[in-house]
């Protein structure tokens, strides 16, 4: 098996595992807040992952590549994990601060208290982000997939807990939820924190671009960075990033007003798509998307030439067989999951499931080229591959949900345009800069 391969079956199986307990987590969710309350703890989830995204996205990424490549000691990487950790905090009390004016702008005066309970969570994934993306450049695999498997261990136990035995209302069981995350986040960073400095990885691991890599090598020579080439990496995969989380607060903002133009159920049914439909969804793109993460360190390092071509094939591969065996089966995972909906919900809920599976395909060959592109230094188009992909979106969510016979329809068909259209410009960039590198080399030859 491949070192791609391996890498992405230790993350894959972490992310099964976390897929099946959040899966399983909605059932006694469902029956304890409902559809409402679902709907409630979606609707913060777009603004939080915007600051998650602004405040650690893109560390992962370019700490791995620069580990990768040889480019950071611990030095650097410890004055980073400082640097971060300050902007996670002043991008907590964003949110904690914005909660009352956001909750006014999507008219839910219940989500002041989801945000707030939240905001805590901001901080501790911007320590967790860089310490799980210098282990994966090391192609250490194991810190990110066990911490993973334990946030959702301790949200899953800590939100049923409280929930049952606290919740009044299904806000208050939404807050609740929220509040669980927080802290499933800070035992998470207190984990990953310890386990650096048990492992020590600067000392212990191989990048295998620069040897020795080692603190005495880098201060001696000076060639390794910190703070600002990490910045330098960073921004464009944070700007990058931020599109997804930007095309969820479209749906947050923008699809429950217009639904509630013509219908008294648009919270009902934003969270029948963006807490079901798209949970199920997430499940598949979460296991392909182990794929990119592997693949990184291994396309950056320049050792094994072809493993973007690699990368990309899988991530269609896969992700196809995915969309298939969730056409099939949706349903019935619909009906374990979400009993505790009515027959109306349901039926709802697996009807948008069988429109949104080409969802699969899109996401995981956006991710997959995004991540090609990004290896080979090529930082930005990207970004603007999928700014092109959200554009489209926002302009067909305008046009088919505010239509009563299509409705939330619209919103999953603009899902699947949205990525598709990034994915399609991306692959396009990738094939026309190989033909340039062949022909550059015959003409080298020449």
């Amino acid at each position: 098996m491949s070192k791609l391969l391996k890498g992405a079956a230790v993350l894959a199986a972490a992310t099964l595992i976390t897929k099946i307990l959040g899966a399983v987590y909605r059932i006694p969710l469902v029956k304890y807040i409902g559809a409402e309350g679902i709907g409630i703890y979606q609707m913060v989830f777009p603004f939080y992952l915007m600051l998650l995204t602004v405040s650690s996205s893109g560390l992962p990424t370019a700490i791995s590549k620069l580990v990768a490549e040889g480019r950071i000691n611990s030095v650097g990487f410890k004055k980073a994990l400082t640097y971060f950790t300050i902007l996670g905090f002043f991008a907590s009390a964003v949110m904690f601060l914005l909660a009352k004016p956001l909750a006014k702008i999507q008219g839910n005066d219940y989500l002041v208290r989801c945000y707030r309970a939240l905001a805590p969570a901001v901080m501790f994934v911007a320590i967790i982000a860089p310490i799980r993306g210098c282990f994966q450049g090391f192609k250490i695999m194991h810190p990110t997939a066990i911490s993973q498997v334990l946030e959702q261990v301790i949200k899953v136990a800590f939100s049923l807990l409280l929930i049952k035995t606290l919740a009044k209302t299904p806000a208050h069981g939404a807050f609740l939820a929220c509040l669980s995350i927080s802290l499933s986040e800070l035992l998470a960073a207190l984990f990953l924190g310890l386990l650096f400095i048990a492992k020590k990885p600067f000392k212990n691991g191989k990048s295998g671009a620069i040897s020795p890599l080692n603190d005495n090598f880098a201060l001696k020579t000076g060639q390794f960075g910190g703070v600002k080439d990490i910045l330098m990496l960073s921004l464009p995969v944070m700007l990058c990033s931020i599109m997804m989380p930007l095309s969820r607060a479209v749906d947050g903002f923008l699809v429950v007003r217009l639904l509630s133009r013509y219908t008294n159920n648009a919270v009902k049914l934003y969270g029948l798509y963006s807490g079901g439909v798209e949970s199920i969804i997430a499940v598949s793109t979460g296991l392909v998307a182990t794929l990119s993460t592997a693949a990184l360190p291994i396309i950056a390092n320049g050792k094994n030439s072809g493993a973007d071509k690699r990368l990309i094939g899988y991530a269609f591969i896969f992700s196809s067989l995915a969309a298939l065996f969730t056409l099939l089966f949706g349903g019935f995972a619909i009906g374990l999951l979400f009993g505790g909906l009515d027959g109306w919900q349901q039926s709802t809920m697996r009807s948008l499931l069988r429109m949104a599976c080409p969802t699969i395909i899109g996401i995981s060959l956006m991710q997959a080229t995004t991540t090609a592109l990004i290896s080979k230094d090529k930082l930005y188009f990207p970004t603007l591959s999928m700014l092109v992909g959200v554009l489209v979106k926002i302009c067909g969510i305008l046009l088919l949900v505010k239509n009563p016979q299509i409705n939330i329809y619209g919103n999953a068909f603009c899902d699947i345009l949205c990525y598709f259209v990034a994915s399609f410009f991306n692959l396009i960039y990738i094939i026309s800069e190989q033909k340039q590198q062949k022909v550059g080399a015959v003409r080298a030859k020449a």
